[in-house]
């Protein structure tokens, strides 16, 4: 019985990816049949499209009463996205070529990204803690507005508005059936073994970060890693604020073992810190630095497993 679940919960990722990627598609040609600038586009995918992976498997714990599996899903894959995935692209682009800037703006997302940490030192994320990281994420999107203003510029190509509007629909109601699927085959393997839904989850993240791995790989293949660490960045902290704060304010999120969140979330501070450090020092992420960043996420794994099974005893 397990195994048929686990059967579903890989086919609902993989549904998952694939639905994500036709929205992204939809919301694009939108985007430009209306003429919204290439920087408002980037900002919606790596904000709100890039997410919904995470999102739909959050609401759909959240409404079937726990959100613990979100929390474990949100944290993991952030994990997942600063140490794996970064790594990934650094090995694929034979290293990543940071500007000065990049570097400096990587140092202030820091403090987003351990804002959920410090919100569940009391060992919940009440619905006000879900509020605030909401605001948060409003602050960091007018900020972003401000920093570079959107420039409307009317593109010669035209898309099909009725057909896109329906098609990102149809996107988005697979998108949350996929998260439904994989939220409630979760609960019933979680029970079944005894996992923590938190741990489970942080297994399952890998799965949500397909979308940002393969536009990060693409990216450096085409000479442009650097735009695929921007949106593997903008996903961690839309996830961090936006994903966190929706499902806080559905569903309070309070996990049986906030420890294993704790550590997914200083994980991630600290693979973040490693990054800084490397963009900042050399102005490159190389591939040694990739190898690096992937061993620190097995070190991660190993030390997962080893403190869920404490806790459980």
């Amino acid at each position: 019985m397990v195994f048929l679940q686990l059967a579903w919960i890989v086919i609902g990722l993989v549904v998952l990816a694939k639905s994500a990627e036709q929205a992204i598609r939809r919301l694009v040609k939108l985007a430009r049949h209306f003429g919204v600038s290439e920087f408002s586009i980037s900002f919606i995918l790596v904000g709100m499209v890039a997410i919904f992976p995470e999102l739909s498997i959050g609401i759909s714990s959240a409404l079937q009463g726990d959100a613990s599996l979100a929390l474990g899903v949100v944290l993991g894959s952030n994990v997942a996205d600063v140490t794996l995935v970064v790594g990934i692209v650094a090995l694929a682009g034979n290293g990543i070529r940071v500007e000065k800037k990049t570097a400096q703006q990587l140092a202030w997302f820091l403090l987003p990204m351990a804002l959920p940490v410090f919100l569940l030192l009391d060992g919940v994320l009440s619905r006000l803690d879900g509020f605030i990281l909401l605001a948060a994420f409003g602050t960091y999107a007018v900020y972003l507005l401000k920093l570079r203003p959107p420039r409307r510029v009317r593109l010669k190509t035209k898309a099909n508005v009725w057909k896109e509007g329906v098609l990102l629909l149809l996107s988005l109601a697979v998108l949350l059936l996929a998260g439904n699927v994989v939220a409630g085959n979760a609960e019933n393997v979680s029970k079944g073994v005894g996992l923590p839904l938190v741990f489970l989850g942080t297994l399952l993240a890998v799965g949500t970060c397909l979308p940002e791995l393969t536009f990060a790989v693409e990216s450096s293949w085409k000479k442009h890693s650097e735009l695929g660490l921007g949106n593997i960045f903008g996903n961690v902290l839309a996830d961090c604020m936006l994903t966190l704060g929706i499902v806080a304010v559905l569903q309070p999120i309070q996990p049986a073992y906030p420890q294993l969140a704790l550590v997914s979330g200083g994980f991630a501070v600290a693979a973040t810190v490693l990054i800084v450090g490397f963009a900042g020092g050399k102005k490159n992420i190389s591939k040694q630095d990739g190898m690096l960043l992937i061993v620190l996420y097995g070190t991660f794994l190993v030390l997962q497993t080893f403190l869920e099974k404490m806790l459980m005893g």
